[in-house]
Parts: C-alpha cells; sequence; structure tokens
C-alpha cells in the first residue's frame, strides 16, 4: 500500500499520477520495472476504489461495458462520464511506468470518509497496484485559504466549527489573551504595590515635624558651621580626634520638648580633641 496524496474530502478535479511496475511473472523484462503501453482500453484492466466506510468497491473495467476512458489533455480534468473512470500513460520515454487516473469528482466526496483505497490490476505483466488517498486532510493551499480567509475577511465567531482551522486560531487567541491578562495583571499588581511603599514613606517622612527632631547647634560659632561641619565634629569628637583648632567649644542640644543642654568640650593644643568637661553629662537620645 502506497500513499497517493491528500485530497479534502469533497475536492473537485482531482487529477491523480501512479507508477505501475510489471510483476514477477512478465513475459519480458523482470520484476518491479515500469511497465510501459498500458492504455484505457488494455485487456483486463480494472480500477476500482472504496472508501474505508463503504461495504463494497466502484469498479471500472475494460470489458464489457467499457468504463475506462481514454483523458483527452494530460494534466487537464475532465470529467468522466458518468460511472466511468479516465486513464492514460504520461510519458513511456521520460517517465516510464507513469500513469494518469481522473476520477469522478463523487469519489472523493463519500460522507465522513477519512481515506480512499483504489487499485489498479488485471492486465497481463502488471503487478497489482494498491494506494490510498487521505480525505480527511486538507492540502496545504487550502489550509492557507483557509487561514488567510479567517485572518483577512472574517470575524471568527464565538462558536467555530469543530476542529476547523478558525476554532483552532480562536483557541490560540483565547488563551493568548488569557494569559496576557494575567500577566498585565500581575504588572499592575507590583507597580501598584511599589507605589504604596513609595506614597508610605512619604507619608511617615511627612509625619517628621519639627518637635521631633533634636536641634544641635555650636554656641560660640552661631550659624558658622554647616550642617555637615557639626555633624563630622560631633563624630571626631565621639573618636576622640578633631582637627579644629584648641580652645574651649560650647555645644546646645536641643530635645524634641525644646530643653537645651549644654555640651561643652575643650580642645588642648595637641588637638587630639579631648573631651575635658561636660555639663552636664551628655545626652542620649
Amino acid at each position: 500500500m502506497i500513499v497517493i496524496d491528500f485530497i479534502a474530502n469533497g475536492g473537485t478535479s482531482n487529477i491523480l499520477r501512479v507508477f505501475l511496475y510489471k510483476d514477477a511473472g512478465a513475459t519480458a523484462g523482470t520484476e518491479a520495472d515500469p511497465i510501459t503501453g498500458l492504455t484505457h482500453g488494455s485487456t483486463g484492466l480494472s480500477i476500482s476504489s472504496i472508501a474505508e466506510n463503504e461495504a463494497s468497491a466502484t469498479t471500472e473495467t475494460v470489458a464489457g461495458t467499457d468504463d475506462v476512458e481514454d483523458i483527452t489533455t494530460l494534466g487537464t480534468y475532465a470529467a468522466p462520464t458518468a460511472g466511468k473512470v479516465r486513464f492514460k500513460e504520461v510519458d513511456a520515454t521520460a517517465h516510464p511506468g507513469l500513469y494518469e487516473i481522473q476520477f469522478a469528482d463523487a469519489r472523493f466526496a463519500v460522507t465522513d470518509a477519512r481515506y480512499l483505497d483504489i487499485c489498479v490490476t488485471g492486465v497481463a505483466d502488471l503487478a497489482t497496484m494498491n494506494g490510498r488517498i487521505y480525505l480527511d486532510l486538507s492540502t496545504a493551499a487550502d489550509i492557507k485559504e483557509e487561514v488567510r480567509a479567517q485572518l483577512e475577511d472574517t470575524a471568527i465567531g464565538a462558536s467555530p466549527t469543530s476542529n476547523s482551522v478558525a476554532e483552532r486560531i480562536k483557541t490560540l487567541d483565547d488563551a493568548y489573551t488569557a494569559a496576557r491578562a494575567g500577566n498585565i495583571d500581575n504588572i499592575n499588581f507590583t507597580i501598584e504595590s511599589d507605589i504604596a511603599g513609595v506614597l508610605t514613606a512619604v507619608g511617615d517622612l511627612n509625619d517628621i515635624t519639627a518637635a521631633s527632631v533634636w536641634a544641635v547647634q555650636c554656641e560660640d560659632q552661631g550659624a558658622g558651621y554647616t550642617a555637615q561641619e557639626i555633624m563630622s565634629l560631633l563624630l571626631a569628637e565621639a573618636a576622640g580626634t578633631s582637627v579644629y583648632t584648641t580652645g574651649t567649644r560650647t555645644w546646645v542640644v536641643k530635645d524634641p520638648s525644646g530643653t537645651e543642654t549644654r555640651i561643652t568640650v575643650v580642645y588642648g593644643a595637641e588637638l587630639d580633641g579631648d573631651r575635658v568637661t561636660s555639663t552636664p553629662a551628655p545626652m542620649t537620645p
């Protein structure tokens, strides 16, 4: 059994081409050699077809009713007379063994049929040829045209035909839409969470009032020191070193309630920043 073609069930104007070979008992040549010279009138020629859901085959033979007709122009479909089939050799020199067969369209439109089996036999020296034509698959051109029509010409309905290209496109589109919506929701959630965090932080900053800030300045220098200088001096003092000149500095620390505490620091000539006195003891915020 060989696969001859894939044709949509209901396809029309179908042209089949098959290779025919000699059998083991051929009077000339050897088995499997291409057989040439057959015509629509070859004695004993029988061409039959049967779908998998048919109980009996449709057979056209040369004998009796002469059900096998000639093909006028190779490659051009011409519907055979009702109940008949067309048959012709293609080119015995360039393509020995190649033959064209043209069945009536009805043979490719058997209701619910998935494939059609054909058989060419009966001629002396001809090895019986059995082939299968699948009917449940569209050709590439059919698929391309259906996809084009669905994508360009028409909107896909809510309930497309089962197993159609339209249904498959809709299934993919629905899955994509759902996945895209889910991802967007996740992104929105992340952004909203981040923004909420920022707003919370800003809100916390807004809650800081003057009453909750410790104020520190050098009474001797007034505003002579910048905030950065004040902080560096305090850190240097805590570490026991300073880059400031010798002398006494009195630091005024004001707590959130407004209560002031003065801390007097004396820097010796060695500039080591030793703290020699504090009135009163330093506070711990």
